[in-house]
Protein backbone atom coordinates (compact mmCIF):
# COMPACT_ATOMS: atom_id res chain seq x y z
CA UNK A 1 0.00 0.00 0.00
CA UNK A 2 2.83 2.42 0.75
CA UNK A 3 4.26 1.82 -2.71
CA UNK A 4 0.95 2.90 -4.26
CA UNK A 5 0.55 5.77 -1.79
CA UNK A 6 -3.08 4.87 -1.15
CA UNK A 7 -3.03 4.11 2.58
CA UNK A 8 -4.06 7.08 4.72
CA UNK A 9 -1.62 8.10 7.47
CA UNK A 10 -3.71 8.45 10.63
CA UNK A 11 -1.03 8.96 13.26
CA UNK A 12 0.74 12.08 14.54
CA UNK A 13 1.53 14.72 13.45
CA UNK A 14 -2.01 16.00 12.94
CA UNK A 15 -2.70 17.33 9.47
CA UNK A 16 -3.88 20.71 10.81
CA UNK A 17 -0.54 21.17 12.59
CA UNK A 18 1.32 20.31 9.39
CA UNK A 19 -0.75 22.80 7.42
CA UNK A 20 0.01 25.55 9.92
CA UNK A 21 3.72 24.71 9.85
CA UNK A 22 4.00 24.87 6.07
CA UNK A 23 1.85 27.99 5.80
CA UNK A 24 4.17 29.70 8.28
CA UNK A 25 7.33 28.44 6.55
CA UNK A 26 6.14 29.75 3.17
CA UNK A 27 5.44 33.24 4.51
CA UNK A 28 7.66 35.76 2.67
CA UNK A 29 8.82 32.94 0.35
CA UNK A 30 5.60 32.29 -1.58
CA UNK A 31 3.40 35.10 -0.26
CA UNK A 32 3.62 38.17 1.94
CA UNK A 33 1.57 36.74 4.82
CA UNK A 34 -0.34 33.50 5.27
CA UNK A 35 -3.50 35.46 6.04
CA UNK A 36 -3.96 35.73 2.26
CA UNK A 37 -4.50 31.96 2.00
CA UNK A 38 -8.23 31.24 1.77
CA UNK A 39 -8.40 27.68 0.52
CA UNK A 40 -6.44 24.54 1.24
CA UNK A 41 -6.54 20.78 0.89
CA UNK A 42 -4.22 18.34 2.60
CA UNK A 43 -3.88 14.60 2.88
CA UNK A 44 -1.33 12.42 4.64
CA UNK A 45 -0.50 9.06 3.07
CA UNK A 46 2.09 6.41 3.75
CA UNK A 47 4.80 6.33 1.12
CA UNK A 48 7.96 4.43 0.31
CA UNK A 49 9.36 7.84 -0.67
CA UNK A 50 8.41 10.27 2.15
CA UNK A 51 8.14 13.90 1.06
CA UNK A 52 6.03 17.02 1.17
CA UNK A 53 4.39 18.24 -2.02
CA UNK A 54 2.90 21.72 -2.05
CA UNK A 55 1.00 23.25 -4.95
CA UNK A 56 0.34 26.98 -4.88
CA UNK A 57 -2.10 28.55 -7.30
CA UNK A 58 -3.05 32.19 -7.41
CA UNK A 59 -6.81 32.59 -7.38
CA UNK A 60 -9.23 35.38 -8.08
CA UNK A 61 -11.22 36.99 -5.28
CA UNK A 62 -14.41 35.34 -6.60
CA UNK A 63 -15.33 31.94 -5.14
CA UNK A 64 -15.77 29.31 -7.85
CA UNK A 65 -18.46 26.64 -7.89
CA UNK A 66 -15.87 23.93 -7.18
CA UNK A 67 -14.60 25.82 -4.12
CA UNK A 68 -18.04 26.44 -2.68
CA UNK A 69 -19.65 23.05 -3.37
CA UNK A 70 -18.80 20.49 -0.66
CA UNK A 71 -19.91 17.60 -2.89
CA UNK A 72 -16.99 18.40 -5.19
CA UNK A 73 -14.45 17.51 -2.48
CA UNK A 74 -12.07 14.61 -2.95
CA UNK A 75 -12.32 11.72 -0.50
CA UNK A 76 -9.47 9.23 -0.53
Amino acid sequence: MALKETLKHVKKPDVDNLLKLYLDVLTTVAYEDDNCVSLGHAIKVYSAKPRVVIYITEQTNIVSLEESNPSMSIDL
